[in-house]
């Protein structure tokens, strides 16, 4: 656990600088991801008018749509830990800390609509060009979540269970729950959901990658990205330790990752029955 991976004091006019892993991490991904994205379009025989602009404004939509997500979900639970009322037109502060990704994917897929349909760029071709790179930023940032010790699991006793210091999210969770003492030295062992998702969501790019190099229908590619995270964060988030489950014993995550297969399974049963059966291709 690494939360502020370093910092540079006495900065003229600015003072003391600090960088955090979670924004380095964010920040390293939408650069990376978007410039990759945009180089993939250009190797198509005709690239879509499209340039890393787009990144910005996806960015910036997300982070404020990861922050309102947070306020919605949290607020509760968190409300006394920060000791004042938090209201929702404080998602545009996107200096402030909680995030969750659904929330970031609304409103950064929202922010890309909104571009592709100022370019005058078709939504569904470009998807499938731009969903594998989502797919690698998202691991990227889950790199910041285990450094910043958010999105922890449960308590476990498997060997690879890991601890967080004393002062982390996961310890004064453990102290509240009445598991641990104050004057412990850090948290219980609990699952590293955030490794294990990092590591899902490479393996799925990869696998996406492949799949957009090989023959494929169009759309195909696009609808991989619900179908297969929605598989992977319902699973990874069985072993949260940080999430309530109101909805039948799950996260409110688990439940839109259920609605994220679903609409993936229908979006391909369509394709199948009214496009691609009756074409070579195109959808």
């Amino acid at each position: 656990m690494r939360p502020t991976l370093f910092s540079i004091h006495d900065v003229p006019l600015l003072g003391d600088l600090y960088f955090h892993a979670y924004t380095v991490m964010m920040a390293i991904a939408f650069v990376a991801c978007t410039l990759l994205a945009v180089r993939e379009n250009y190797k198509l025989e005709k690239p879509f008018p499209i340039t890393p602009i787009a990144g910005i404004w996806i960015a910036l939509a997300g982070r404020v749509g990861a922050h309102a997500w947070w306020i919605l979900q949290y607020r509760n639970q968190y409300e006394p830990l920060w000791g004042k009322e938090i209201y929702l037109y404080e998602s545009f502060f996107i200096w402030q800390p909680g995030l969750v990704y659904y929330g970031g994917l609304a409103g950064g897929l929202a922010a890309a609509i909104a571009y592709m349909k100022f370019k005058r760029v078709p939504l569904l071709p470009i998807g499938d060009v731009c969903m594998p790179y989502l797919m690698l930023g998202i691991a990227i940032t889950r790199v910041g979540c285990f450094l910043n010790g958010c999105c922890w699991g449960r308590v476990t006793h498997m060997p690879w269970g890991i601890v967080f210091p004393r002062g982390s999210y996961a310890f004064k969770a453990h102290v509240a729950d009445h598991l641990i003492d104050a004057s412990a030295p850090a948290s219980l062992p609990v699952h590293p959901t955030q490794i294990y998702n990092a590591a899902g969501l490479l393996l799925l790019f990869f696998l996406m990658r492949h799949a957009y190099k090989k023959p494929h229908p169009v759309r195909s590619i696009l609808f991989l990205y619900p179908l297969l995270y929605g598989a992977l964060r319902f699973s990874t988030e069985a072993l949260r330790g940080d999430s309530p489950r109101p909805y039948l014993g799950m996260t409110l995550s688990q439940v839109v990752s259920l609605g994220l297969i679903a609409f993936a399974a229908l979006a391909y049963l369509y394709l199948y029955l009214f496009r691609w059966r009756t074409s070579k291709g195109d959808g």
